[in-house]
């Protein structure tokens, strides 16, 4: 039998870094001529700088709306999208 201490046991905690890219409850809506139309609803996600990240899914789920709203090209209708802790507006 091996003699083991308590040290091994323990679990260190996870050091995390503040979030360099933050969708907060995002949403955007559109108007059309059927009425508005939700490309985001409610979208939260954020990730650590130098983090490999790829958004994927179908046309029309609102993939290059997310990324436009992170290079300030669209207002989001409610919710933030921040870029190392600074709102984008």
């Amino acid at each position: 039998m091996i003699a083991r201490s308590r040290a091994h046991d323990a679990v260190a905690p996870r050091v995390t870094n503040p979030p360099f890219v933050e969708f907060d409850d995002l949403s955007i809506e559109f108007a059309s001529s059927d009425g508005p139309v939700l490309a985001l609803d409610h979208a939260s996600l954020h990730f650590e700088e130098g983090a490999f990240v790829c958004i994927v899914g179908p046309s029309g789920c609102g993939k290059t709306t997310l990324l436009q709203t992170l290079a300030g090209f669209l207002k989001p209708t409610s919710g933030s999208v921040r870029l190392d802790g600074r709102v984008i507006d």
